[in-house]
């Protein structure tokens, strides 16, 4: 199972994004170490008695567009999980449960202008945030969510919670994602056909941003086998 990927045009502000929206610390530079959050629900993720391999790949671009991994020191803190009473004495072959996980989807870069506005949005799973990278406040006029449950009958979805920073914009559809009886408040794009915004803007030459969302998936444990169930 691939937990997690970055893959914007610049990983650093991406990171920095969702640990703004996790509310954990974001990458800091100190002592000759990077220190990059581990962004996941509750901030850990539990790997008891598991039997398979959990890997970090790292890699780099290099002067001639070929990638290499990148060989390095990776630390981590761990706990014994028998101190949680659900998973004494168990083990991935005994023990069933479902745990619930974030990921993001992301488009590929879009191109805005004046008279080019409307991006679609090719995303399939129940989302809580959107974040748009490389835009400003300052050439937007209006962001429109447009959404639609057949092929014809579109309508505006409001969007009431916009935050503006420098260079980026988050889209909140629930601030509260986090609490386990909010999942079910979430925009689910797998319900829609084709949606799209309408970004009017003032960029008169062509303006590269990326949307990342910010969904959930469930994933089930059951006879030492673990799949996505949603």
């Amino acid at each position: 199972m691939l937990y997690q990927s970055y893959c914007t045009s610049n990983i650093e502000n991406e990171i920095n994004i969702l640990s703004y929206i996790f509310n954990v610390a974001t990458i800091k530079y100190e002592n000759k170490k990077i220190y990059i959050p581990f962004i996941v629900q509750y901030n850990s993720i539990i790997l008891n008695n598991n039997y398979h391999t959990a890997e970090i790949l790292v890699t780099k671009n290099n002067i001639d567009g070929t990638r290499t991994n990148v060989i390095c020191e990776i630390y981590g803190n761990i706990i014994d999980t028998n101190v949680i009473p659900e998973l004494e004495n168990t083990n991935n072959v005994t023990h069933y449960f479902s745990s619930i996980f974030y990921q993001t989807q992301f488009i590929c870069e879009n191109i805005i202008t004046v008279n080019n506005n409307k991006v679609r949005l090719n995303f399939l799973h129940p989302t809580y945030v959107l974040y748009i990278i490389n835009i400003s406040k300052k050439y937007v006029k209006s962001i429109k969510l447009f959404i639609n449950t057949n092929v014809s009958d579109y309508f505006e979805y409001e969007l009431n919670d916009i935050e503006w920073f420098d260079n980026y914009a988050i889209i909140w559809f629930n601030r509260k994602f986090l609490l386990v009886d909010e999942l079910n408040t979430n925009l689910n794009f797998s319900c829609c056909i084709r949606p799209y915004l309408i970004i009017e803007n003032t960029y008169y030459d062509n303006h590269k941003i990326e949307i990342i969302a910010l969904n959930f998936n469930v994933m089930r444990n059951f006879n030492g086998m673990s799949s996505l169930i949603y």
